[in-house]
């Protein structure tokens, strides 16, 4: 017998989705790099813009003892034809600096600055490029030292003191920044000698490492690969990883072969893993419940007379000594192995059930719980089970297509709040 439920019932739609559970990190970049220096002091000119792959051979800048490239450099300005799109990278820049930019994060102003500045010079790198000779005709080539790539690789005008980093020196101190000192260099600049102007890349395999809490070490132990997604430009790739020791603390070593370029003048960076994806049947946390269940052998069902429902045989003991059996038909509600899943509500605890074929009884004892939701689908509250594949806090993504008796599927309609006592009433 069912009865109508007074109060309002709000309605969940069961839809497919997926949940990730997102972990952000500081990590810390570590590559093949190579420093460059200066064989001699004098003003800087770049022909090769940072961020840019450059061929062994190529000329990458030159330094002047007495500042003519520079002078040079001013009376060309005006032949420099500048594209549209180099105004919309800094464009680009400033924006994102503006959007990003907190008191907390003061520091990178200086990194700012200097990008800006190296971008609107590196501008006229095409101009410098074709007009070198005459640059070196007109300042005297005693003066200026030409310097080539020795191999092939990718650039950057900004150094920081960390480009020696390997696997091996990953730790919590390296992470506070103190031996971090990062400086760029732009043309026009007066550099010594001996001090760096650029360094090279010359592999695309590129590292992040970052420190772990016992938990996501935990999580992350067993994984060969993981997603990660770039906070500053949201990109997003898959990257290997492993988790080392290092000084008794857990960090976590990506391997990376996309967006090297993207990052070539960074050495901190902030990122989101995906420790657990999953997709599936979407439900709110609220709409699930636990139920009560009798686990009984399958051997103790059988069919009813005219029917192909299955049931349990009742045996109930009379005063007398009489013992009358009765069939009752029963829903099943999942099964385990050599097991069924009966209602819990239909019995008291304890009754005794036939097992067809044998003169052993069995004994309604052995209680269990299964998750579910109240499917309202009829019109009323019917308990649905279902199989967890993941939990957030607020989401579970539950199994599509699974070989439970009565299991849910896309656009259901469910109980969001599954507190009320409703199961069985009719709702409408």
């Amino acid at each position: 017998m069912r009865f109508f439920y007074a109060d309002h019932v709000a309605i969940y739609e069961v839809i497919k989705s997926s949940i990730s559970e997102n972990n952000e990190f500081k990590g810390i970049i570590y590559r093949n790099e190579e420093v460059i220096e200066a064989k001699e002091a004098g003003y800087i000119t770049y022909y090769a813009t940072g961020s840019t792959r450059v061929a062994k051979g190529d000329l990458v800048f030159s330094i002047d003892e007495g500042a003519n490239n520079t002078k040079s450099l001013k009376k060309n300005n005006g032949k420099i034809d500048i594209k549209d799109s180099a105004y919309e990278t800094i464009a680009d820049e400033v924006e994102y600096y503006r959007t990003n930019y907190s008191d907390a994060k003061f520091g990178d102003t200086y990194t700012f600055h200097n990008d800006i500045n190296n971008m609107i010079l590196e501008l006229n790198t095409d101009a410098l490029y074709s007009n070198i000779e005459e640059v070196i005709k007109d300042t005297g080539v005693k003066n200026i030292v030409i310097e080539k790539a020795k191999t092939t690789g990718l650039i950057s005008h900004s150094t920081d003191g960390l480009e020696d980093i390997t696997e091996r020196d990953i730790s919590t101190e390296l992470f506070k920044s103190k031996k971090y000192n990062y400086e760029t260099n732009i043309t026009g600049e007066l550099v010594e000698k001996d001090a760096p102007v650029y360094k090279i890349v010359n592999s695309d395999e590129w590292n992040i490492a970052i420190k772990l809490s016992k938990n996501q070490y935990k999580k992350l132990k067993d994984k060969d690969t993981i997603g990660v997604s770039f906070i500053k430009n949201n990109l997003s790739t898959v990257a290997d990883i492993k988790v080392i020791n290092n000084g008794g603390d857990r960090f976590a070593i990506l391997t990376l072969s996309d967006y090297l370029i993207n990052f070539i003048d960074d050495r901190f960076v902030n990122i989101q893993l995906a420790f657990n994806t999953a997709t599936g049947l979407k439900i709110p946390n609220t709409s699930i419940v636990e139920k009560d269940f009798y686990v009984v052998p399958k051997k103790c069902f059988t069919q009813g007379g005219n029917s192909d429902s299955l049931g349990l045989i009742v045996k109930e003991y009379k005063k007398n000594g009489a013992v009358k059996s009765k069939f009752t038909e029963t829903d099943i509600y999942a099964e385990e192995d050599d097991k069924y899943f009966v209602d819990k509500r239909l019995f008291e605890l304890g009754t005794t059930v036939s097992i067809p074929g044998e003169k052993d009884t069995y004994s309604l004892n052995n209680v269990d719980t299964l998750q579910g939701v109240y499917c309202v689908n009829k019109g009323y509250c019917e308990f649905k089970n279902i199989v967890v594949k993941y939990s957030s806090d607020e989401y579970t993504i539950v199994e599509e297509n699974s070989d439970i008796r009565l299991p849910i599927a896309k656009y259901d309609h469910i109980v969001l709040d599954a507190t009320k006592d409703i199961e069985d009433k009719i709702i409408f």
